[in-house]
């Protein structure tokens, strides 16, 4: 029995291989979602991290289109919405002085870099518990909450 198992396993040990990597694989990309600083992209990297990491420029935020201005909220799914209006929010920070180190938590940033008394406050306070539900429980904001994001965009471009 050990015989043909040990055959069947040098028979298909680039499958085995190639499964044992993907496993590995999910499983660094499940410890980023559950301990790391926000939510799994596609290339497994926080936006603009990727781009900081190469040594590229930070993107500005006037690069930052509103998607309400343009309707384009229609057709972005709440959590893709949700992420860009956050890092558009980190664009805005850094510019007034107020960078996002790697260890701060979104609600961190705003009190940082969000005037007190101000209507920004419940308004970014609104975005950082929509982006940490679509960072940790992906697919559970509504497509009504994100679009709540509206007034927080007209009072980021004032």
């Amino acid at each position: 029995m050990g015989l043909a198992l040990g055959y069947l396993a040098w028979r298909n040990r680039r499958q085995i291989a190639r499964a044992i990597a993907d496993i590995i694989e999910q499983l660094r990309a499940l410890w980023a979602r559950l301990f790391g600083a926000g939510p799994a992209k596609p290339a497994g990297e926080e936006p603009g991290e990727a781009s900081v990491a190469r040594g590229a420029p930070p993107r500005p935020f006037a690069s930052f289109a509103n998607p309400f201005a343009s309707s384009q909220h229609h057709s972005m799914p709440p959590d893709e919405l949700i992420r860009y209006t956050f890092e558009a929010f980190e664009a805005w920070a850094r510019e007034r002085g107020f960078p996002r180190t790697p260890d701060q938590t979104p609600a961190e940033l705003i009190r940082q870099a969000v005037p007190p008394r101000t209507p920004l406050v419940a308004e970014s306070r609104h975005l950082a518990r929509l982006y940490n539900e679509a960072a940790y429980a992906p697919g559970s904001v509504s497509a009504t909450a994100a679009a709540g994001l509206a007034k927080l965009w007209a009072l980021l471009h004032r």
